[in-house]
């Protein structure tokens, strides 16, 4: 019981019998936030927040290798088409900015929903998108 934290197989997998070194812990999903103790880019890498409340964030990334490459591409995948999905509402923007910005809200409320793979990486990215376009615009 140790030991015993619930993860993907992937994620135990590498985790093995690891345990925090520092004291702090790991992050885990369903308590807190952990979204902002994690940065996400487009092309699938995940680093700690420079905003990281704790060590547990750098003890999680590690001992569950949440930079291994299958992992990165997969990553990856689901944000490019994400994105995607977010290109095309840019181009409803310059026809009618009220109505794109509104459909954009709402694709950005869907990708941040739990039961989407890598949600936070979604989110996290087509923000960060939404946010460079609009600036672009002014």
């Amino acid at each position: 019981w140790n030991n015993y934290f619930l993860g993907c197989a992937g994620c135990n997998g590498a985790k093995s019998d690891k345990w925090p070194t520092n004291g702090a812990g790991y992050l885990r999903p369903d308590e807190g936030s952990p979204e902002t103790e994690f940065q996400f880019s487009k092309d699938g890498t995940v680093a700690v927040s420079a905003t990281a409340s704790s060590g547990a964030a750098a003890e999680t990334l590690r001992d569950f290798d949440l930079k291994r490459k299958w992992l990165v591409r997969r990553r990856k995948t689901h944000i490019r088409k994400a994105l995607e999905g977010l290109t095309d509402l840019f181009e409803v923007y310059e026809l009618d900015a009220t109505v794109a910005e509104r459909l954009i809200g709402n694709h950005l409320q869907r990708l941040a929903a739990a039961e989407n793979a890598y949600s936070v990486a979604l989110q996290q990215c087509a923000s960060a998108e939404w946010e460079a376009f609009r600036a672009s615009r002014v």
